[in-house]
């Protein structure tokens, strides 16, 4: 599957932040604790822009099913937080074509 630049930008600081929380340097090792909590405000911050294509990047990650709306915030935050899936995470560490 391709997936653009943004994409990957996006799905690497869910990633990311799983491996800044757990420690986890492995695909399985994030799989195992998944802790890729974030929400859009976050993203913004990460990978710039604005908030409207923040979304847009959001809802074709998770149309192509690689992150996933948690439904709460378990931070408190303001929005819900996101986070990425098996596949996601699985995608993310698997070696480039």
């Amino acid at each position: 599957m391709q997936i653009t630049v943004k994409e990957t930008e996006m799905l690497k600081a869910f990633v990311n932040e799983a491996q800044l929380q757990t420690g986890a340097t492995t695909a399985e090792e994030v799989l195992e604790d998944n802790m890729s909590f974030m929400n859009a405000v976050d993203l913004l911050q990460e990978v710039g822009g604005s908030l409207q294509s923040v979304g847009g990047v959001m809802a074709s990650l998770a149309a192509k099913g690689f992150i996933v709306d948690t439904g709460e915030s378990t931070r408190g935050a303001s929005c819900t937080d996101w986070s990425a899936t098996s596949d996601g995470i699985r995608f993310h560490f698997s070696p480039e074509d």
